[in-house]
């Protein structure tokens, strides 16, 4: 780690920090230094599940400390790190065959996360911890991949009409599906944020610049270096960088990616108002695993006032303990003061509180001459859920 940030952790948790850092000296060893400390193994193993963490702690472990850790928590540990790789590599033959599918009904589709990420970063599947599959694909062909996918055994988080499914693109970028045999989801978006954290016309400038690598042989698209960059610091802000690993992911990615056109990069993120966010991810990336930024990009991250801030939020939550839940308002406070133009700050309070989401249409059914009515059904179903203390659903 670097100098900074100043915060204090506990020694599972800083424990996570060294382990990320292979190549770095001083967290070499204060790898060491920690290992020799009486430590809560079984405090570690849940840390390292819940942010994501697990196969890094495992691989460097077992690497170079193996005789440190205890024979019980370093059997946990395996055992889970090899259900996590046979996981991966079951869900990237699936995402191939469903690509494979896509290509055969003329649906043009751009897998992102999931396994194309944990190659990119990391070169290999195994060291990463993913669910779903991710596949980016033009909004006018988001009708046929639905019924594509339905055909084939998956089934759709919710069932809309064509009324509500017009409305869930417009207003929303994803939508949902299980398929219940073989245990897999799919995420299918057409675009890679919702509307308030990106330009609406910025999705198919994402098409024009879509590379490819290969997977298990097989050429595949993919997301260009610098909208894959952009998206994970967007994504990352959207959730107030929660998880550990969402950090380390940037972190790996922003290593491995060797021809980054940086200028390219702030231009977009310019362009799209999504400057503040690439800037925190960055910030945070440097401070916790050391990354080395561009000139340019350092600058402006010193020069804004609100990164310290942004900062040394996400640091509360990344410390809290894993079973504390964050609060309404903690998220979008974040959110809003790291959207940086008015009329976005606007549009995101707009629809986080009155547009209606698959979960009103599904609750109270209303004929579509009454679907208007939907706008007030949101806001009392948000305040009756946290009046209740009710925890908040992934979809809101």
């Amino acid at each position: 780690m670097t100098e900074s940030p100043t915060i204090a952790m506990r020694p599972e948790f800083e424990l996570l920090l060294c382990c990320a850092m292979r190549s770095h000296r001083r967290g070499c060893k204060r790898l060491r230094t920690l290992l020799e400390q009486r430590l809560d193994w079984q405090c570690l193993v849940r840390l390292a599940n819940h942010h994501g963490m697990m196969p890094h702690l495992y691989a460097r472990l077992s690497e170079t400390c193996a005789s440190f850790v205890p024979e019980a928590a370093l059997t946990q540990l395996h055992e889970q790190f090899t259900a996590n790789a046979r996981r991966n590599l079951l869900l990237t033959a699936k995402l191939l065959k469903l690509l494979a599918l896509f290509e055969e009904h003329q649906i043009a589709a751009v897998p992102f996360k999931g396994p194309l990420l944990a190659l990119s970063a990391y070169g290999d599947s195994a060291l990463r911890q993913f669910s779903d599959l991710d596949v980016l694909i033009h909004t006018e062909d988001v009708p046929k991949a639905r019924e594509l996918l339905i055909s084939h055994g998956y089934c759709p988080q919710f069932s809309l009409t064509r009324e509500q499914e017009t409305d869930l693109i417009r207003f929303r970028n994803e939508h949902a599906f299980w398929h219940e045999v073989e245990g897999v989801a799919v995420d299918l978006h057409w675009a890679l944020a919702p509307r308030w954290f990106q330009a609406t016309l910025d999705t198919e400038n994402v098409w024009n610049r879509v590379e490819s690598t290969t997977v298990a042989g097989r050429i595949v698209a993919t997301l260009s270096a610098e909208d894959m960059l952009l998206f994970l610091c967007v994504h990352g802000s959207k959730h107030c960088w929660h998880l550990l690993s969402m950090i380390y992911d940037l972190a790996a990615h922003l290593r491995a990616s060797t021809m980054v056109d940086w200028q390219r990069l702030i231009d977009q993120a310019d362009r799209q108002g999504s400057e503040r966010m690439l800037l925190l991810g960055f910030h945070l990336a440097s401070e916790l695993f050391g990354v080395e930024l561009p000139g340019e990009l350092a600058r402006r991250i010193k020069t804004d006032p609100s990164m310290d801030r942004l900062a040394a939020q996400v640091y509360r939550i990344l410390l809290r303990d894993t079973d504390v839940a964050g609060g309404f308002f903690e998220e979008h406070l974040f959110n809003l003061r790291a959207i940086e133009y008015l009329r976005r700050k606007a549009l995101y309070c707009f629809d986080q509180v009155l547009t209606p989401t698959p979960i009103e249409w599904a609750s109270l059914p209303l004929p579509s001459s009454l679907s208007f009515l939907y706008y007030l059904v949101r806001p009392l179903r948000l305040v009756l859920k946290y009046k209740n203390g009710l925890p908040k659903p992934a979809f809101d």
